[in-house]
């Protein structure tokens, strides 16, 4: 893994920052550069203005220039991020939030990994950073993949079903626990976290699902944790979230199953 650079000023408009990251805990910092956060195998957490975001394979973190952030990673994860100089940030948005990332990218940053180039000089890998940069620049915003909520009640209740994750419980168990309707609490949902209250309970089942997986659990143990009838049911959300089975994803990471 390429460690953090010491230097106050990028040596060009991009560094690129790439490697295998073991588990890890990053303090809070700032940068006085733009950064893309994407990680490709895995799942990072961070903590970002008072908020907490998870970064996925489906998703970049945007994080502007002189803005504090701090990350975690539970288990191993395929890292890849670029730092852009301030006159590019400039052009991005101005607050943090997630971002798509194309195929393109996908493929130009795994490109830069391989080649073990962090600053272009090559005539060619400079021809090659024009386009990340550009498609950086067309980034598009989207919601944060795992929202998170200071309100109370819908606070009490999304603790509540992680708490309670393994049991399986139902929309409708979870409002009943929390003392609100089904009505009441997809409402706060949705103004809140701009998602249904059982999208974001996938999601977090996702999430908890990557990280049992970099741990080596078993599938049907996963299912089992999660609160699934079976493991096929599990695989079929992990499909539709991450657009293979958790065996593939399990292969990319090069993690073994455990025997439990």
């Amino acid at each position: 893994m390429r460690p953090m650079p010491t230097f106050r000023q990028l040596p060009g408009p991009i560094y690129f920052r790439f490697g295998t990251m073991p588990p890890s805990i990053f303090e809070p910092h700032t940068h006085p550069w733009g950064l893309l956060n994407y990680v490709s195998q895995g799942l990072m957490e961070l903590a970002i203005g008072g908020k907490r975001m998870v970064s996925p394979p489906q998703y970049g973190i945007w994080i502007p220039p002189g803005v504090e952030h701090a990350s975690v990673n539970r288990t191993a994860l395929e890292y890849r991020s670029a730092y852009v100089a301030p006159d590019i940030a400039a052009r991005l948005p101005a607050q943090t939030c997630a971002v798509s990332i194309s195929e393109v990218l996908k493929v130009l940053l795994d490109e830069f990994a391989r080649l073990d180039v962090t600053v272009p000089h090559e005539p060619a890998h400079r021809r090659m950073a024009r386009v990340v940069i550009d498609q950086i620049l067309n980034c598009e915003p989207v919601a944060s993949f795992l929202p998170s909520s200071d309100e109370p009640h819908l606070a009490g209740a999304m603790a509540y079903a992680r708490k309670h994750i393994a049991r399986g419980d139902s929309v409708r168990d979870i409002a009943d626990a929390r003392h609100m309707s089904v009505r009441t609490l997809e409402r706060l949902a949705q103004s809140e976290l701009g998602i249904g209250f059982g999208e974001w309970r996938q999601r977090l089942r996702f999430t908890l699902g990557v990280e049992l997986l970099g741990k080596g659990r078993r599938i049907e143990a996963i299912a089992r944790d999660l609160g699934y009838a079976n493991a096929s049911s599990f695989i079929e959300m992990f499909k539709r979230q991450a657009g293979c089975t958790p065996d593939q994803f399990r292969k990319g990471m090069m993690v073994p199953s455990q025997g439990d």
